[in-house]
């Protein structure tokens, strides 16, 4: 009896090291921890300003906390696209397309505007 007695702890141990191992493969191979350990897909806008339109016009973006945002102007005039709270900004000139990326890691409402045009293009929404 104290032989088994002594056993009983380390198969106890045994059994949880398992089972914690088991627990912790499942949640990373495609369940609901799966999201965790994969990055979100890039978040590609575009913004267009010809003639005087801009488009779109203050178009409303839900994301992901922790997506990766890349923002593609072209406009036929100078500018620069601001994007608020993150104080992230890119100068655009005429017809040459300008590129802003940065990446979406904090919760809240974030305008994104041409600023010279004074503009709302986006309204970036980054969820907790």
């Amino acid at each position: 009896m104290p032989a088994r007695a002594r056993l009983m702890p380390a198969l106890v141990a045994g059994v949880l090291v398992v089972f914690g191992l088991v627990g912790g493969c499942a949640g990373g191979s495609g369940g609901t921890g799966s999201s965790d350990s994969t990055p979100p897909p890039v978040k590609r806008l575009s913004v267009k300003v010809a003639d005087g339109e801009v488009s779109p016009n203050a178009a409303r973006v839900e994301v992901a906390n922790g997506t990766p945002i890349e923002i593609t102007v072209t406009s036929d005039v100078a500018d620069r696209l601001h994007v608020h709270g993150y104080d992230e900004e890119v100068a655009v000139e005429p017809d040459k397309p300008g590129t802003l990326e940065f990446v979406a890691d904090e919760a809240g409402r974030f305008e994104i505007e041409l600023h010279d045009g004074d503009r709302l293009v986006y309204q970036l929404i980054v969820l907790p």
